[in-house]
């Protein structure tokens, strides 16, 4: 189950898991380019969490991914968010 926040700053809504764990990739600016698309390389042994040290995907478990980017106009928004399942 995901939760929703407006964020006043975008014009998307910023989906957040009810468990309160909420990772942040610094540093991991990207640009989509013509085509509108970006990919990012996750370390599945080391993902950020906002409550301690990276943790470690184990199999199993299922985690939540968007992303936030800027629109041409200088407005800002968000991805739909996606839930992959490790196996």
């Amino acid at each position: 189950m995901l939760a929703t926040l407006d964020d006043r700053g975008s014009l998307g809504n910023l989906c957040l898991g009810v468990t309160g764990e909420l990772g942040r990739y610094n540093d991991m600016t990207q640009n989509s380019g013509d085509m509108g698309s970006f990919s990012i390389p996750i370390d599945l042994t080391a993902v950020p969490i906002a409550t301690g040290p990276p943790v470690a995907i184990a199999p199993g478990q299922s985690w939540n991914f968007q992303a936030w980017f800027r629109d041409v106009g200088g407005t800002s928004n968000f991805t739909d968010g996606v839930n992959i399942q490790f196996f």
